[in-house]
């Protein structure tokens, strides 16, 4: 995908997640309030422009993240520090890097799930989801 849009903050944040522009429409309190908290782009349901103003070429120029890449990575940190706090264990290592230590260990193919993270939905990846889901 090369843009994704929309309402639903685990539908957009996976496409995020994989470096692909995204622009969140804030349509309740929720999902502003998430938006504002990591400084991700959105858009009020309400602002949206009507009829031939309302592209997909004008959603993605709002789709700008560098205010959000200079805030993420302290509001990651304080989490993580929060979660040590409360003796919780995070999975993640000195570098904020996500690390796998489930017990039991993981079944293969969920382990690879894991593990494989394109920067974009490449065909490999998309055979594998289909095969998975068949």
């Amino acid at each position: 995908m090369d843009f994704v849009f929309g309402a639903r903050m685990h539908g957009i944040t996976p496409a995020l997640h994989s470096g692909v522009p995204s622009l969140f429409i804030a349509h309740d309190a929720r999902v502003r309030e998430m938006c504002e908290f990591f400084n991700l782009a959105f858009i009020a349901e309400k602002d949206l422009p009507t009829g031939e103003n309302l592209t997909a070429e004008y959603l993605y120029s709002l789709s700008n993240y560098d205010h959000a890449d200079k805030t993420y990575k302290d509001r990651y940190k304080n989490f993580i520090h929060f979660l040590e706090k409360n003796d919780v264990t995070p999975n993640v290592n000195k570098n904020g890097e996500i690390v796998n230590f489930w017990e039991p260990p993981p079944l293969p193919g969920v382990l690879n799930s894991e593990i494989y993270m394109p920067n974009r939905l490449d065909g490999k990846a998309f055979q594998q989801l289909c095969e998975t889901l068949a």
